[in-house]
């Protein structure tokens, strides 16, 4: 791209950027306005390029676990090069905002893997050393001057671990509360990652031991449906959903029918959403045809096609659906109100995300329901790379 292209892109960039974080701010001050920030060893995004003033609440992923063979016991740990990284987190972000409060969550999405280190913390073969695992996050959490824990566990698979759930929260919370007191600090938040429900198929999270001992939940309430799971263009993260379970409010109510104060849930906000390949462009309406995800290379289409919406898994964040947008000048972006959502299409490129409109819905949703407030995944995917 010609120089005075590439400025014309970083401006109107910046100032869909300014759309969509106004429009999460159109809330009272007592919202908590979280957003996690997932660090990649890869592809390093730029702390420098984080607005913390837009956010109350700065969760950092992840800590790493170490599993110590000969003694059987899980401790929380930052490995040696990640340890400038997370001090020039907390540094940064909170010198640009100095009410912000950091939060080190531990775990991620990716741990649905039997043989993760979280899997085999939640064991009962390993259970019994948790109290190594409490004692080193608190310590962590300490040292590196975060202000929370975040248990980022999803995916429990047995009753005997969503047992094992519940006596973990029970006893982190009282380790917080009596290190708070020995160290006469503020005592730690302690906050966890759930599903859109309180469910996962025939198991039902610990609801009683998560409303007594965290300070709130963060509820996933995305991925829904993906380019891998449907060929059919799907709703990403509907806010409703007349023709199925599988949206926001209908989550939002279980939780709180299940007993879990609406207070204390945090609605997810995704920043990014996902790409179909459709079987006509004709056919470009939410449930329409496709033939799995979106290109995920430059050889895709035909010459005009090319480069449109290069996806990852047929994920895309929200900078690059916005710079594909303005790069190919598509003008056809969807507003979808009964779903809550937007999808565009070029040629046959079909993406479903959530832009300003779906955005400002969902904030004035968690208003009115009396949640906690709104948290982003994640904050990383709402800047591009070339403004770093």
């Amino acid at each position: 791209m010609a120089f005075k292209d590439i400025a014309i892109l970083l401006f109107f960039i910046t100032i869909l950027q300014s759309q969509l974080h106004k429009s999460i701010a159109l809330d009272n001050k007592t919202l908590i306005k979280a957003g996690y920030w997932r660090y990649d060893t890869l592809n390093p995004p730029n702390i420098q390029s984080i607005n913390s003033t837009l956010y109350t609440h700065l969760i950092y992923g992840f800590a790493e676990l170490t599993f110590n063979t000969s003694t059987d016991q899980m401790f929380v740990t930052i490995s040696d090069d990640h340890d400038e990284q997370v001090k020039n987190f907390n540094r940064i972000v909170k010198r640009k905002n100095p009410s912000l409060k950091t939060i080190l969550s531990i775990g991620g999405t990716n741990q649905s893997s039997i043989s993760s280190t979280m899997y085999l913390l939640m064991s009962n073969a390993y259970f019994p050393g948790r109290k190594y695992f409490i004692e080193s996050s608190i310590t962590i959490a300490r040292s590196y001057g975060f202000d929370g824990l975040d248990f980022c566990w999803i995916w429990p698979s047995s009753s005997q671990e969503i047992s094992n759930l519940a006596t973990l929260l029970d006893d982190w919370r009282v380790a917080i509360d009596l290190e708070s007191k020995q160290v006469k600090k503020p005592r730690l938040l302690l906050t966890m990652a759930g599903k859109y429900t309180p469910w996962i198929e025939d198991l039902s999270f610990p609801i009683e031991s998560m409303r007594k001992n965290l300070d709130w939940l963060h509820v996933f309430a995305f991925d829904y449906y993906d380019p891998g799971t449907t060929n059919n263009t799907s709703p990403v993260a509907a806010l409703y959903d007349p023709n199925s379970d599988l949206n926001t409010d209908y989550g939002i109510n279980a939780w709180i029918k299940s007993g879990f104060p609406s207070q204390n849930l945090v609605l997810g906000l995704p920043f990014y959403g996902y790409v179909w390949t459709l079987l006509s462009p004709k056919n470009n309406q939410i449930g329409a045809m496709g033939t799995g995800p979106g290109p995920k290379d430059y050889s895709y289409g035909t010459e005009a096609e090319t480069e449109v919406f290069t996806s990852t898994n047929g994920m895309l964040s929200f900078n690059d659906i916005k710079r594909d947008m303005i790069k190919y000048r598509a003008n056809n972006s969807s507003y979808n109100s009964t779903y809550v959502m937007n999808y565009v299409t070029i040629g046959k490129t079909w993406i479903g995300f959530d832009d300003v409109k779906a955005v400002i819905s969902k904030v004035s949703y968690a208003k009115k329901r009396n949640l906690g407030g709104y948290v982003a995944w994640q904050v990383s995917y709402d800047w591009n790379s070339v403004l770093s």
